[in-house]
């Protein structure tokens, strides 16, 4: 009878087994950090939400940058945009991505008090229509 899995075959799936259960533990544990902070009201809280804002903000000035330089865009289902192909859309879709990097900069702002006054007007003016 064929053997079927080699021993190479099992230490690489106990390895993979692993590897994966290490990530969700660090998850885990990084989660309940988190909840700890939040019922403790910790500002770190704040902070780290913050920082992940800003971050996230930052690096999708640098996807559309990359973008922008490469002349592509990636579809939401697979696939480009071309700039060369199709300019209007590319440059639809290149305004919303830094459109949506302005919003989450700013509401990492205004997580530590720093947005600017307008800012904070246009999201207590959309709130109050609601």
């Amino acid at each position: 009878m064929a053997q079927l899995f080699s021993l190479g075959h099992i230490r690489a799936m106990i390895k993979r087994i692993l590897i994966n259960t290490g990530q969700v533990l660090a998850a885990l544990a990084v989660l309940g950090f988190l909840i700890f902070l939040t019922f403790k009201g910790s500002v770190l809280i704040l902070l780290i939400f913050a920082m992940a804002f800003i971050g996230s903000a930052v690096m999708l000035v640098l996807f559309v940058r990359r973008a922008v330089v490469r002349g592509e865009v990636p579809r939401r289902f697979g696939g480009f945009t071309y700039r060369h192909e199709s300019p209007i859309s590319f440059w639809y879709q290149i305004s919303f991505y830094l459109l949506f990097a302005g919003f989450i900069f700013f509401s990492g702002l205004a997580l530590l008090g720093l947005a600017p006054h307008w800012f904070i007007s246009l999201l207590r003016s959309m709130h109050s229509h609601h």
